[in-house]
């Protein structure tokens, strides 16, 4: 076997194996957090995240309808997944999971069961696939945004909710036991407001939040410490007002607490803005939404506009606040812009707001899961979780004791398909889930080849305004038969290149970026520079120059620079 033949074996096998490994973990969009394992497939969006000590427990809904749990060791090694005797008739994207032991985990989620909007509650035990105890909570008619959460030391589900009239309809409350031998009567804690949230406090005491409206397009965020015993709300208070302009809409808010201070988090954008990468009414799903695998997987190269949420927040004391407290945006310059509404946990004196965003890097716009830490001293730096090329969308997010984190997310495969998958900060799941991966190595390339092979199809469109310059070297070149050489061969390049920056100042002034500061300037006079010293170097060391030749480097380091540099910006700047 020759050489050759035995290193294309080589490489095949490896390849291979890369792509073998490619299949079971995703791309990590972080030193924090460990790569993405791959636990299941599902065509609805409820995937929801729970640990206990070092074991983690993801549930979701299979093709079947029916419910699945799948438990993971602390490095993130599957260990076993259930197919639960549960099944689902119309989910909404409401699922929660809550570990009270290794071997009694709680899962919850919302339906739609003859047209009634129903929670279920089943107890579960890892590894059997009858639930220990299974109950359904029918909510009153006409609710909406409808929230809940487990209260293990009263062994309670407490509900949420607001009447669908929307604006100022109040606010509404139940608990059921999760032992299913009582309930309370549904009270109306509000006599405005809607759109609830529901947190904790360091304390673990509960705290709620919601809409007011106050005037028009001018919504105020409140928020009230939760006495479920009594189902009463102490300490209300307006944490701010959000201006919501006609044609947009607020999603949240959610409410934590970091410290002795509330977190609320919510998202303000257009009403319609995600309707390009979403389809309605998706199969399993009455009334919820889904992304489509195209529009939001990739979007460079193309004209779309990102019109998504933009994501804001506001911290202020436990305590009463005098006046509102400032907004801040949740995004960075990375991460621009929230695609669904913010979701929180709070565990101890800390906070994590997430949700899926998207974010950018060297002008490539991808859909990824993002989380926000607060502690007593503010917001800290958001972080990527994952960084795959398909979107990451709908997390659910977990806190261990020792404060590291497990998320869960879906990502599109195609024709109404989605993989189940879960990443972790624990150290156990970054060492065994790191390394060296060939099939990165191979994804990152054939992503750099594609994107800039792709950009070559901008190539036509900037070279429009090198057809006068070119005119006139040609008309130069054949107005002397013997030969354009001398100085008057430079005088003739200067006035080319002067032809055609005034000729794309008029044609695409976007792509001459005279701008103030160290960038600007060097964005502008770089390739101008690069072009002349190859055009220098050229006309100096060959023995017969060509005028055209010349311009040619010229007008090749222009176009190389037009296409790859300032293209990608110019379609992120539109994406934004």
């Amino acid at each position: 076997m020759g050489k050759l033949t035995a290193l294309v074996l080589c490489m095949a096998c490896l390849l291979m194996a890369g792509c073998q490994s490619q299949n079971e973990l995703t791309a990590s969009g972080s030193d924090e957090w460990s790569r993405g394992i791959i636990v299941g497939s599902t065509e609805a969006d409820p995937v929801a995240v729970a640990t206990w000590e070092e074991t983690t427990f993801v549930a979701w809904i299979a093709e079947s309808g029916r419910v699945q749990l799948a438990q993971l060791d602390a490095a993130l090694g599957l260990e076993s997944v259930t197919d639960l005797a549960l099944t689902t008739a119309y989910p909404y994207n409401n699922m929660l999971l809550e570990a009270e032991a290794k071997d009694r985990i709680h899962v919850v989620w919302l339906d739609s069961i003859e047209g009634a909007r129903t929670i279920i509650h089943a107890l579960l035990t890892p590894g059997k696939v009858e639930p220990a105890f299974q109950q359904e909570i029918h909510l009153p008619e006409r609710t909406e945004h409808i929230q809940f959460v487990v209260r293990l030391e009263a062994q309670r589900l407490e509900i949420f909710w607001s009447a669908d009239e929307r604006y100022n309809s109040g606010i509404y409350h139940q608990a059921v036991s999760l032992t299913g031998d009582g309930a309370t009567p549904p009270v109306q804690l509000t006599e405005t407001g809607w759109q609830p949230g529901v947190g904790w406090d360091q304390s673990g005491a509960m705290r709620v939040t919601w809409l007011e409206k106050r005037k028009s397009n001018h919504f105020a965020v409140w928020s009230a410490d939760f006495d479920p015993e009594e189902q009463l709300l102490d300490n209300s208070s307006s944490i701010t007002q959000v201006r919501v302009k006609r044609g947009h809409r607020f999603l949240g808010p959610a409410i934590g607490s970091a410290g002795s201070q509330t977190v609320a988090a919510w998202a303000v954008g257009w009403r319609l803005s995600v309707g390009r990468g979403r389809s309605l009414n998706p199969p399993g799903s009455s009334t919820g939404e889904r992304p489509l695998t195209a529009g939001l997987s990739k979007i460079r190269g193309t004209a779309y506009s990102i019109t998504s949420d933009r994501g804001q927040y506001a911290i202020v004391p436990s305590t009463p606040l005098e006046g509102d407290a400032p907004i801040y945006p949740l995004t960075t310059d990375q991460i621009v812009e929230i695609w669904q509404a913010p979701r929180m946990r709070t565990v101890g004196d800390r906070a994590w707001a997430f949700f899926s965003a998207w974010t950018a890097h060297r002008g490539d716009v991808r859909m990824q899961v993002v989380v926000v830490p607060f502690d007593e001293n503010g917001v800290g730096e958001p972080v990527a979780v994952t960084k795959t090329r398909p979107s990451s969308v709908w997390p659910d997010l977990a806190v261990s004791a020792d404060n590291t984190l497990r998320t869960a997310w879906v990502e599109p495969l195609g024709n109404d398909m989605y993989r189940v998958v879960v990443a972790s900060t624990a150290p156990e799941a970054r060492e065994a889930l790191g390394g060296f991966r060939l099939a990165e190595v191979w994804d990152g390339f054939a992503t750099f080849v594609f994107e800039n092979i792709s950009l070559l199809g901008y190539a036509p469109y900037v070279l429009g305004w090198a057809v006068l310059p070119l005119g006139l070297l040609l008309l130069a070149t054949f107005s002397s038969p013997s030969g354009v050489r001398g100085w008057q061969a430079v005088l003739w390049l200067i006035g080319a290149i002067i032809l055609q920056l005034v000729s794309k100042s008029f044609l695409a002034p976007q792509m001459l970026p005279f701008e103030s500061g160290p960038e600007g300037i060097a964005l502008s006079v770089a390739p101008v520079l690069v072009g002349i010293v190859l055009m220098w170097v050229y006309w100096w060391r060959a023995k017969e120059p060509l005028l055209l030749a010349a311009y040619g480097l010229f007008i090749g380091t222009d176009a190389a620079f037009s296409v790859f540099v300032m293209v990608p910006r110019l379609l992120w700047a539109a994406g934004t």
